[in-house]
């Protein structure tokens, strides 16, 4: 089991609480994290990990794990910030959203076939009126 590698430092604490209330940072000592963690009533855990029942038994849930070299407030908070479905209006926004992305996609895409398909075609239509020689009767 490895041991913490520092303290939490004061002023990330503050800030942490400061951005959500709900959070707390804990190290996980069989992994060698900072689990980065949310008072939550609901939501899907990895049981296999001691450290998630323990969250668990605590009312909280995984939000975000940072490499133990890592805890810096900026770097946690922009972290936090791209990945709260709350800011970007919901989990139906942002089901909506994917489902966008993935339609412009596919529109992408067939476009981009669509548009090899047409070149290679006058290509071929080029190449075969120009190579061979019209036969007369």
């Amino acid at each position: 089991m490895a041991s913490q590698p520092y303290p939490v430092p004061k002023e990330f604490k503050i800030d942490l609480q400061n951005f959500d209330g709900l959070l707390r940072v804990r190290w996980d000592h069989r992994d060698e994290y900072w689990r980065i963690e949310r008072r939550a009533r609901w939501g899907t855990y990895d049981m296999d990990n001691p450290q998630d029942r323990e969250a668990r038994a605590d009312g909280f849930i995984i939000a975000l794990r940072v490499p133990a070299d890592c805890l810096q407030w900026y770097q946690v908070q922009q972290a936090l910030y791209l990945t709260d479905i709350k800011r970007r209006g919901g989990a139906k926004a942002v089901w909506q959203e994917m489902e966008a992305r993935e339609a412009a996609n596919a529109a992408a895409r067939d476009a981009a076939f669509n548009d090899e398909i047409t070149y290679k075609s006058k290509e071929r239509w080029t190449s075969w009126n120009t190579n061979y020689p019209l036969t007369r009767g």
